[in-house]
């Protein structure tokens, strides 16, 4: 009945915090990205068809697309059909124009994030307590990552971090469940929630893809389960994603030609990747100071000249930054001749730039990845600081694989987005659940040493 009550207030006291959050500021007007979401969500309102929404071939028709991938837009689109406040404001601003004022609210929309986020919290709160054994240590780890503000910030605003967190997260929590329990039903959810994060953003589909014989190899080499049963838990794992990722390929199919799950947006992130390649030697070892956490910026400019570290910077007004170069549809058309099919992009910039000049790329995405992996800023700075002594403690406990299994999905999207992307740290988000378990398993080993907490003993008792 205990373990029943400590979940059930930790869902709600999540629920408080985040509602908190989200609900003490002011309504957020849609802005940037978001506007490309609620454009996609209009044309399925209103026209009943996935689109491309602001990055359509032709602006003045409605036509079939596969540029982002459909989870978030149709999260959006079932909210508005049960709310027509929300489909009138999704409609209005989904608009080409982008008017500033419409009719309407995203009340319901923020609502159900909220909700979302609270038990995307919940994960966490049940991964902690799965590896750790305690309940201390997992309402501490939820604390520290409600205490960040990212899952009330992005409950406020419409991009599909939304879902692919929310499903992030519980893939997380899902495979170390698994791994625990050696049952196909929890390989089956995980599976349903690798699904999820692969609909709710295109690159967790290498991780999805890249889970399956890792899993394989992790229950028959460290578990020493056999290989029929390890091939019928992991086998139940990637029904799970393909049950779900199956629609969505078969639409593509008719609508295409070919099962791919998206088209256009991987050679529209290498563009903008491949600009940061431009960047000399002496830049490139600034980039590890510039790309810190919260410092990092005013640091650079503290100890080097300008010209080496203005180009690293997003945006800087009369600079030609790598961003800003990787943005030109100048230069984007001067990487590609004029013979290379749509469909033939992706495999033309990876041979030519990517492998063609192989030792570059790959030491240029170390500090991308590194600038890419602070989510939680100085949260991220002290759980890098503490990942050493923890493994060592998780080792002793014989916990270390379950407590892998949490930090390596996340861990290998960091890599994949320096490889691929200019890997904003937004993507990475869900390393904050590995940062905030790290740090409560730190501090519940420093009030061990304490002889006050002996009169909190019940909160130390393993309760598995």
């Amino acid at each position: 009945m205990r373990f029943k009550q400590h979940n059930l207030a930790a869902f709600f006291v999540a629920l408080i915090i985040v509602g908190f959050q989200v609900f003490s500021k002011p309504a957020v007007t849609p802005r940037s990205d978001e506007f490309i979401y609620l454009s996609i969500t209009s044309d399925l309102i209103s026209q009943k068809t996935f689109s491309d929404g602001p990055f359509s071939k032709d602006p003045e028709k409605t036509t079939p697309g596969r540029f982002f991938a459909p989870l978030y837009p149709n999260f959006l689109s079932l909210i508005a059909g049960l709310d027509e406040n929300a489909s009138k404001i999704i409609q209005c601003y989904g608009k080409r124009d982008k008017q500033k004022s419409c009719e309407g609210s995203f009340f319901t929309v923020v609502f159900v994030q909220t909700l979302l986020a609270a038990v995307s919290l919940w994960f966490i709160f049940a991964v902690a307590h799965l590896l750790s054994g305690y309940f201390l240590v997992a309402w501490m780890a939820m604390i520290i990552a409600v205490a960040t503000g990212e899952f009330g910030y992005y409950a406020r605003h419409y991009l599909s971090e939304n879902a692919a967190f929310f499903s992030f997260y519980g893939l997380l929590f899902c495979l170390v469940c698994a791994y625990l329990k050696d049952k196909s039903s929890y390989f089956l959810v995980a599976g349903l929630f690798a699904g999820l994060a692969v609909l709710s953003r295109p690159s967790y589909a290498y991780l999805f893809y890249i889970l399956i014989p890792f899993l394989l190899v992790l229950l028959i080499a460290i578990k020493h389960i056999s290989f029929k049963r390890a091939a019928g838990l992991v086998g139940a794992f990637a029904l799970g994603g393909f049950v779900l990722l199956a629609p969505w390929m078969f639409r593509n199919f008719v609508q295409f030609g070919d099962v791919a799950l998206t088209q256009g947006y991987g050679q529209f992130i290498l563009f903008q990747r491949l600009a940061y390649n431009l960047m000399s030697w002496p830049e490139w070892g600034v980039f590890f100071i510039q790309g810190l956490p919260d410092f990092g910026d005013n640091l650079s400019k503290a100890l080097f000249s300008q010209n080496l570290w203005e180009r690293l910077t997003y945006k800087m007004e009369g600079v030609e930054t790598f961003y800003n170069i990787g943005n030109s549809s100048v230069w984007q058309a001067g990487l590609l001749p004029d013979n290379v099919r749509d469909d033939q992009q992706v495999a033309y910039l990876i041979k030519t730039y990517i492998l063609g000049d192989f030792f570059k790329h790959v030491m240029v995405s170390i500090p991308l990845s590194l600038r890419g992996m602070w989510a939680g800023k100085y949260l991220a700075l002290l759980a890098v600081v503490l990942v050493w002594p923890v493994g060592e403690m998780m080792r002793r406990k014989e916990l270390l694989t379950p407590f892998l299994l949490l930090a390596l999905p996340p861990l290998f999207m960091v890599g994949l987005h320096g490889f691929v992307s200019v890997n904003v740290i937004r993507y990475n988000v869900p390393m904050i659940a590995v940062y905030a378990v790290i740090c409560a398993l730190f501090i519940r080993h420093l009030l061990e040493l304490l002889p006050l907490t002996a009169r909190f003993s019940s909160w130390f008792d393993r309760t598995n």
